[in-house]
């Protein structure tokens, strides 16, 4: 998408995320695991990229760097993401100019070239343009293979659909101002039930090329996933990264196979989900034994099927996405349909009596 009053930063979409690595052969795995394959280095550092689909993920392992400082603070974690922009030094400027923080001496991957500036939590977000990112590349990284490798297929994982930020209380409206005044996202609630009922406040913010998508977590008590998530990271920051696929019930048997583990679903979940989400098509018998959700309306606005991963590096978890008939919803109805499963699983069990 080209510049414009609605775009003025030029923003096309994620270019990557950069992990932490504080152990990289175990990290490299569990990437290998979900589908990527080590593509290039970085000729001078201890950092690679991964690849598959249009996804590109860095794992850092660089000492005295950024990415080795946030590992101390946060262990194995997201420690920054590149926004793709037409003009990178045009877009820092503009940022800058509405009141983004500068990132400065920090010693990262992009040495001298670095336009950044400071993202939740103290990840860095860098303005990738095409002088550094050229056909799927980053400049001057070495590839492994002669000739490079031009495409990944890996587990039908495709690109970035979203990635999640978790906030404590009285955080989710400062970064919610500051992606709509730097970035000129717009901000919108996509969950039908009232995520305060679960401890959690949550909106979720789109890009003006529609393609960089953050929702924002707000810890509201002390008894929710958000708050365990600050809990064991040490503070806010990036919680998931959400990936998407064209077939989630190949692409997550698939991961199965290769050993990726997802999080459990109470089979009473199932037994809802006509009421719950009329006129899909499913399997659902395929659906419960993939742990799949659904949320959505088939007629009106299509639906979401998603499914996550367990913990994968420290508390960071991985959401895996397909999209049907344009839904751009993000599971909110999910949160209340699980609470009532669980509750209902606990009966039948004898563990809850009401």
């Amino acid at each position: 998408m080209p510049v414009s009053c609605q775009n003025p930063l030029g923003l096309e979409g994620f270019a990557f995320v950069e992990f932490t690595a504080p152990d990289p052969d175990a990290q490299g795995r569990q990437l290998e695991r979900l589908g990527f394959i080590e593509t290039h280095r970085h000729p001078g550092q201890k950092v690679s990229l991964y690849r598959q689909g249009d996804i590109h993920f860095i794992l850092n392992a660089e000492p005295f760097s950024h990415a080795s400082d946030f590992a101390t603070r946060h262990g194995p974690s997201a420690c920054g993401m590149g926004f793709r922009v037409a003009d990178a030094a045009r877009a820092h400027r503009l940022a800058l100019q509405h009141g983004a923080t500068p990132v400065e001496g920090v010693y990262t991957p992009f040495g001298d070239d670095l336009l950044a500036l400071q993202g939740v939590g103290g990840t860095l977000i860098y303005l990738i343009d095409d002088s550094q990112f050229s056909d799927d590349v980053l400049s001057g990284w070495v590839p492994l293979t002669n000739p490079p490798v031009r495409q990944v297929h890996g587990a039908g994982l495709t690109r970035i659909d979203h990635l999640t930020h978790d906030l404590p209380a009285g955080q989710m409206q400062v970064w919610a101002d500051f992606y709509t005044r730097v970035f000129g996202f717009e901000s919108q609630r996509y969950f039908e039930v009232d995520d305060r009922l679960m401890g959690v406040d949550s909106q979720t913010l789109i890009a003006p090329d529609g393609h960089i998508r953050i929702p924002l977590n707000e810890s509201r008590n002390a008894f929710n996933a958000t708050e365990a998530f600050l809990s064991a990271y040490g503070g806010e920051g990036i919680q998931h990264i959400a990936l998407e696929t064209r077939d989630i019930y190949a692409t997550v048997e698939g991961l199965r196979a290769r050993g990726v583990a997802f999080q459990a679903v109470p089979d009473p979940y199932y037994e809802m989900l006509d009421r719950r989400v009329p006129h899909h098509d499913e399997d659902v018998a395929r659906m419960k034994a993939d742990g799949i959700l659904i949320d959505g309306n088939a007629r009106r606005d299509g639906i979401l099927l998603q499914v996550f991963t367990e913990n994968t590096f420290g508390p960071v978890f991985f959401e895996i996405v397909q999209r049907k008939g344009g839904h751009a919803g993000f599971g909110g109805s999910n949160s209340q349909a699980l609470m009532e499963a669980a509750g209902l699983d606990q009966m039948r069990k004898g563990l809850l009596r009401v």
